[in-house]
């Protein structure tokens, strides 16, 4: 299964979603959204409460710089755009808090690939998705769309995400036991053999009896499927 994830705007850092982990993989119709506004106090709150065996998507304008480099941050993938700046430092400790990447600076990308916010003769970085630290293996892409806008001078930045389906335990099917009519054919002298028909009565007793003799004499030569 491929997630598309698209950088929306909506407050310091965007929006978060987080998907519940199963034994045989995401359960990412579980997934939950939720909106980040306001401080960084209340970006750190919201991102703590996601439980730990959950996949966490953060994605949104950060209204921040991280820069083209590491520097020493092992959440920067090292091949980010321009300079960082106080708003940029911010995002990178913050997701260094939470053990978060910033997976839009792990691919390597020409300038228009990166660039996700245009003004006048200025051109930035500011669009970003984070995952957590052991999921980013499950990031297999993230660019910005050059020409195409999703808000004001914002460019789309797209994330592929590979995430294997949970694996359902398949519940066996059971019913009824059948006969297996189909083998009369071969059997039809044997069945017969078995049957023996009632005395004539009332109408309704005697079909009831002769019923239930044909059903017994089946039973025990063609057998019957299992329950």
């Amino acid at each position: 299964m491929t997630l598309l994830v698209s950088v929306e705007r909506g407050g310091s850092i965007g929006a978060l979603w987080h998907a519940t982990r199963t034994n045989g993989g995401v359960a990412g119709a579980r997934s939950s959204r939720s909106m980040i506004n306001g401080t960084t106090e209340d970006t750190d709150e919201k991102t703590a409460e996601v439980p730990s065996q959950d996949v966490i998507i953060v994605a949104g304008d950060v209204k921040g710089h991280v820069g083209a480099a590491k520097d020493g941050y092992s959440c920067h993938g090292g091949l980010g755009f321009g300079l960082r700046n106080a708003d940029g430092e911010r995002i990178l400790e913050y997701a260094e808090s939470h053990d978060l990447t910033i997976v839009s600076t792990r691919f390597r990308k020409c300038e228009s690939h990166l660039i996700s916010f245009y003004s006048g003769n200025s051109k930035t970085q500011i669009d970003f998705v984070l995952v957590r630290n052991r999921d980013q293996g499950l990031v297999t892409d993230a660019k910005v769309v050059p020409y195409e806008t999703v808000a004001t001078q914002h460019r789309p930045l797209i994330c592929t995400m590979r995430i294997t389906p949970p694996m359902f335990k398949q519940v066996e099917r059971s019913g009824p036991s059948r006969i297996k009519w189909w083998r009369l054919k071969e059997n039809e002298a044997a069945v017969t053999s078995r049957i023996r028909l009632p005395t004539v009565t009332t109408v309704d007793e005697t079909w009831q009896i002769a019923t239930d003799a044909i059903l017994n004499g089946a039973r025990s030569e063609l057998d019957t499927t299992k329950t």
